[in-house]
């Protein structure tokens, strides 16, 4: 007699999967804003969450005040804090932004732009470990 399907054990697998999905898709962009960074051209990396496919897939963005942000997200499931705190990200989107804000001012940006650049690899770096989590707890639930 075939044993019974775990409805659990199913369900958890399709999360997992849609995470792995959304994983890939996550990669493929902080590798595009690498890429951009290994050019000279950091200000063209995308930071927006329009672009992030956890975000696009997790976060509700007109949830209430204090409301619970980004349930499900892999990020957040890792440091427990909601968008992406804890993270290099907030140190690139810091940088972006700074040196979007004083643009044309007498700052010299050498500095802003070497460290945006060091925070999206040190991104997508995170990124590469929590996919590899994700991938390690794919083949642990099929056994």
């Amino acid at each position: 007699m075939p044993a019974t399907p775990n409805p659990f054990k199913s369900h958890l697998m399709r999360k997992l999967k849609v995470m792995s999905n959304r994983s890939k898709k996550v990669l493929k962009h902080w590798k595009e804003n690498v890429a951009l960074c290994n050019k000279g051209r950091c200000m063209e990396v995308d930071l927006d969450g329009d672009s992030c496919a956890y975000c696009k897939g997790y976060a509700d963005m007109f949830l209430a005040p204090g409301a619970d942000c980004c349930p499900g997200c892999p990020v957040r499931l890792y440091t427990g804090e909601t968008n992406c705190q804890d993270t290099p990200y907030q140190k690139a989107y810091i940088h972006f932004r700074y040196i979007e804000i004083t643009w044309g001012c007498d700052d010299d940006h050498d500095f802003d732009r070497d460290e945006l650049s060091k925070a999206v690899k040190e991104e997508y770096k995170f990124l590469q470990k929590l996919d590899r989590l994700i991938t390690s707890a794919i083949e642990s639930k099929k056994r």
